[in-house]
């Protein structure tokens, strides 16, 4: 039951996303607590993807490329929920 809430929460209100111009060793994404409705994913990152994706898609770069920037997103929306969970309790 708990986890079909999860789903709703994130269907029904899915945070925005934001690309970040930072170095590409800062890593490929975050999530700042004070900026909950946002979810950062490196500009680097997705220009490395589009540049593989223009030149063949069916690389496996490109492939490569586009599961670490969804691998990112997932990653990012669980930190983006523990903060709404988090939230709630707070008060």
């Amino acid at each position: 039951m708990w986890s079909q809430q999860v789903v709703n929460i994130i269907r029904d209100h899915p945070p925005d996303v934001l690309i970040l111009d930072q170095p590409a060793h800062a890593g490929y994404g975050l999530h700042l607590p004070d900026r909950w409705p946002y979810i950062c994913v490196s500009k680097f990152w997705v220009d490395q993807w589009t540049l593989a994706m223009a030149f063949d898609p069916k690389r496996r770069l490109a492939l490569a490329l586009e599961s670490v920037l969804r691998g990112t997103l997932v990653h990012e929306v669980a930190h983006w929920f523990f903060s709404l969970v988090k939230k709630k309790y707070l008060f």
